[in-house]
């Protein structure tokens, strides 16, 4: 397997990579409006970012915002070329652990319907039914941790 470093985003370079990243994802391969991704909650959260050991380049990201004592994970991505690698749960596994690190016993997700079984896969469970966001079917799930 192609080796990939995870790191939190530290540099005005990190977020460069994790915004095109994103832009790429969702809005070029998903066709999520670029208005639903900027949020506003970038600069408030933690990031993750994954990059290539060989290549440098930045393959996977994720996010944590804290909302009281929960954590929300989201933005959760990994290009095209390196799915199928496990780096989705280990994107999961680098924010909870920095949840952990920050006293944050709960965290939440709201991916899309078909992503549940991934999520249940890594502990998750859905607290509520489907739920419409723009053209988008959702979940909300939660996590002990």
């Amino acid at each position: 397997m192609n080796e990939v470093h995870f790191k939190i985003a530290s540099s005005t370079e990190d977020m460069k990579c994790i915004k095109e990243m994103r832009y790429t994802i969702f809005t070029m391969e998903q066709g999520i409006g670029q208005e639903l991704d900027e949020d506003g909650l970038d600069d408030t959260s933690v990031h993750v970012i994954g990059y290539h050991a060989e290549t440098n380049a930045a393959v996977a990201s994720g996010r944590l915002t804290i909302i009281g004592n929960t954590g929300v994970l989201s933005r959760i991505a990994v290009n095209k070329e390196y799915r199928g690698l496990k780096l989705g749960q280990e994107v999961v596994r680098q924010l909870e652990k920095i949840a952990i690190e920050r006293s944050i016993q709960t965290v939440s997700l709201s991916p899309h319907t078909y992503l549940e079984k991934f999520y249940v896969d890594l502990g998750y469970h859905t607290i509520t039914g489907e739920k419409q966001v723009g053209p988008y079917t959702l979940l909300t799930m939660l996590k002990k941790i």
